[in-house]
């Protein structure tokens, strides 16, 4: 699966099919976000929410096994603020039947029974809304172990990222509170010729509005959330892994896939309380 790094999309010279060519060859891993119940566009319903992992090959529509990844808390209406959704926690999935699942923090079946813990917390602070929005996520830097084995301590159990709006555009800057050198990954949205010059992002749906991307620093795309108009999937998350920003030592990824997960899910539903996914791509 080893393949070289291609050069930067953005470059000048290159030519319109040479981009084309890197965006197909790129890796990636998809997920479906799938809903408890039926989202309105006013109220969330007791929901829950559950990213599963899809066949990044197949179109989602030929789909026959899912792994499940994440869950949301339950997201209670009576917890839910003038244009904003309530504060939820993001936990990884008790019920994966994949041991080899790369992503962190997922419990075995004898675990399971026990409390689960958080990856991720999410907190839509104050009276904000249409002009102006921060969100605070905290994201914890733990593992299984660290969690089930309490004489392990991790030597940075939490990271604190704030995602901000841009004025009353559909813009989101994230950036980590914790480490000054993190930031400069921004949610926007695109074009519809842009997004649908996306490979990626051709899981045999129709396009609806509500569409958002995540770029890095230097512009490069990082991920990218598919809008559904669907009575169980919410929509679907593409993350280019190759473009996942790394540490000095090109050994730990800076922007980890739990993180794009839970920024791009706290702007989803703070989009749909609020109507904002009625805007743009």
């Amino acid at each position: 699966m080893g393949r070289s790094r291609s050069p930067n999309p953005d470059s000048a010279d290159e030519q319109p099919e040479q981009r084309q060519l890197q965006l197909e060859q790129q890796h990636i891993r998809r997920f479906e976000i799938l809903k408890s119940a039926t989202l309105g566009l006013l109220s969330p319903q007791n929901l829950q929410l559950e990213a599963v992992e899809v066949d990044s090959e197949v179109h989602a529509q030929e789909q026959t096994t899912t792994r499940p990844c994440f869950t949301t808390s339950s997201m209670k209406w009576w917890k839910q603020k003038i244009m904003l959704p309530p504060s939820f926690d993001i936990f990884p999935s008790k019920h994966d039947p994949s041991q080899g699942n790369k992503v962190s923090g997922l419990v075995t079946d004898r675990e399971s029974a026990e409390k689960p813990y958080p990856l991720a917390h999410i907190q839509y602070p104050g009276w904000q809304g249409m002009t102006q929005m921060t969100i605070k996520m905290t994201m914890y830097n733990i593992t299984r172990e660290m969690h089930y084995e309490h004489r392990i301590d991790p030597d940075e159990p939490r990271a604190r990222w704030t995602v901000s709006r841009i004025g009353t555009k559909r813009e989101y800057v994230m950036k980590c509170t914790t480490d000054s050198n993190l930031g400069g990954f921004k949610w926007h949205c695109l074009t519809t010729p842009e997004l649908t010059s996306i490979p990626a992002l051709d899981d045999g749906h129709p396009w609806a509005n509500g569409n958002i991307v995540l770029s890095g620093p230097d512009g490069s795309l990082i991920a990218a959330y598919k809008q559904r108009r669907d009575w169980q999937v919410l929509g679907s998350l593409v993350i280019f892994t190759d473009t996942l920003h790394r540490d000095d030592h090109e050994t730990k990824p800076v922007l980890n896939i739990e993180t794009i997960t839970a920024s791009c899910l706290a702007i989803v539903l703070y989009e749909r309380v609020g109507w904002q996914n009625l805007l743009g791509s």
